[in-house]
């Protein structure tokens, strides 16, 4: 399979395109139901962050997602001219944080932020963030495990 470049402008409502592909792509390659989901969440978080904060939400300007897959994995890079990625926040991706250790009783204790980074570092393999002359690049990695055999009672 090609790598191929999925470009959507910073609009929020487009964002549902990502999942698209992203989503076929992964089932193309047999992922399994929860790594197929995991890299779907985490895609439409990354290119979600790149909207509201190296944006602000400011339509007219472009995110792309560049989808490279292998026979062992898939690389996505979601990639943007807006702001930077604090480096605190870019060290998260790395450490992970305790943001999402929160008592779901207690509604004031429910973070405002800085929940998508922590889900980012624990379903994907890989998350690296980097920026490369004025452009954000965030790549993000999931080792393909096939999906289970079906038994030949399943139906389908």
């Amino acid at each position: 399979m090609s790598r191929f470049r999925l470009a959507i402008e910073s609009d929020l409502s487009d964002v549902f395109l990502v999942s698209l592909v992203v989503r076929g792509v992964c089932n193309r390659l047999g992922m399994n139901a929860a790594d197929m989901s995991s890299v779907d969440v985490c895609a439409v978080e990354a290119v979600t962050n790149a909207i509201k904060h190296a944006y602000h939400g400011a339509g007219g300007h472009e995110v792309t997602v560049e989808i490279v897959p292998a026979a062992d994995r898939l690389d996505l890079y979601v990639r943007d001219e807006g702001d930077g990625m604090p480096a605190q926040q870019a060290a998260k991706l790395q450490t992970g944080s305790r943001v999402l250790d929160f008592d779901p009783v207690e509604l004031k204790a429910v973070p405002e932020g800085g929940m998508g980074l922590q889900i980012i570092h624990q379903l994907m393999d890989e998350a690296v963030y980097s920026v490369q002359g004025g452009t954000n690049c965030l790549r993000l990695t999931k080792f393909v495990r096939p999906a289970a055999p079906k038994s030949i009672y399943e139906t389908t």
